[in-house]
Order: C-alpha cells, then sequence, then structure tokens
C-alpha cells in the first residue's frame, strides 16, 4: 500500500472547487458507459480524453489543485490525460467493475472526495494490469479470481488519494438517496 497517498484539502482553492462542484449551477452530462455500460453516471468532463479541454476555467484551477496535492505528496507531475468531476448514485449492482482508465500508458489516479456518503469507498487491488497480454480487458466483473483487493478507501470529505493506475480499480455505489462526488484526475 506504500504507493497509495492520502492528503487532508483545506486550503481557499480547493474550498472554492467545493463550493462550485457541490453547487446548483454545474452542468451535468448522463454517461450512459463507465466501465461498462451496466454503470451510467453523470460527469462534469473538464480534459476529455482526446486531450480537449471543455471548461478552460474549470482545467487551470483543477490544474493547480492537481499540482499542489502532488507537491505536498512529493509525487511527479507531468500533465493530466483526463479531468472530469463524477457523480455516481445508487445502482442495482453495489460496485462498478475492475478496471483500469488508461491501458496505454503509465499513469496514476488522483480522486479528491468532495463530499461524505455512507457507502462509495474506492476499492484498488494488489493486481496490476497486465499490458503485455494482446487484447486484454481493461474491465472485468467484480469479483474475479485474478484480482486481489488490497484497500478500500473510505468517501472521506475533503480527502485527495493518489493511486498507482495501472492497479485495477473500482468504485462501491452510494446508499439510495446520497450522492458520491469526485475530482478524477489521470495524469503522468
Amino acid at each position: 500500500m506504500d504507493d497509495i497517498k492520502t492528503l487532508k484539502l483545506d486550503s481557499p482553492e480547493y474550498k472554492t472547487i467545493k463550493e462550485i462542484v457541490l453547487g446548483h449551477n454545474i452542468n451535468w452530462t448522463y454517461e450512459p458507459i463507465s466501465s461498462s455500460d451496466k454503470f451510467p453516471f453523470l460527469c462534469h468532463t473538464i480534459l476529455g480524453r482526446s486531450g480537449q479541454i471543455f471548461s478552460p476555467s474549470a482545467y487551470k484551477a483543477c490544474s493547480k489543485l492537481t499540482k499542489d496535492i502532488c507537491n505536498e505528496l512529493k509525487i511527479s507531475f507531468e500533465k493530466p490525460l483526463r479531468m472530469a468531476v463524477n457523480f455516481c448514485y445508487a445502482n442495482k449492482e453495489s460496485q462498478a467493475d475492475w478496471h483500469i482508465d488508461h491501458p496505454e500508458i503509465e499513469h496514476k489516479v488522483l480522486l479528491v472526495y468532495f463530499n461524505k456518503t455512507s457507502l462509495g469507498n474506492t476499492i484498488i487491488a494488489k493486481t496490476k494490469y497486465n499490458k503485455g497480454i494482446p487484447d486484454a480487458p481493461v474491465f472485468k466483473s467484480y469479483p474475479d479470481k485474478d484480482i486481489e483487493e488490497e484497500t478500500r478507501i473510505g468517501p472521506c470529505e475533503d480527502t485527495a488519494v493518489i493511486f498507482d493506475g495501472m492497479r485495477w480499480h473500482n468504485t462501491i455505489f452510494p446508499d439510495v438517496g446520497e450522492r458520491r462526488i469526485t475530482l478524477v484526475v489521470t495524469f503522468i
């Protein structure tokens, strides 16, 4: 677990981002597929997988926040690959598929928990994605006999978590009536 780092957040910049994200004026887009089509969610994309910046002001603020978190945790940061605020809600399944965000490149994942929920953990596996297997799937149904769970990170409000993005990971969905709001930044 030595490559999983956490940090409590309380900077004025973070508080401004949180106020916007939890407010009533943020635009959410329905995304029919997360790790698979079994798990739709709402998203506010800031930097898309293609590299397109959808919100320059949010990109600037969240990039600075990411750099500040990485500096505090002494983690190198070159550039973001994807940046979005995710809104997860209860699902008929208790948790999402195991997945890898960018199987083609070594990367890290930053999660920022903007709110606390009774459920909503992030599960991180010991098992890493094997890039050496041709056409290896980038998601697997939970549970999977080949993936060994290592830790569960609780949805602790105002907390940042960074981990190796080549580790399989997934989400436990929040309870009915709750919402799990996270900033997700994948980066190299």
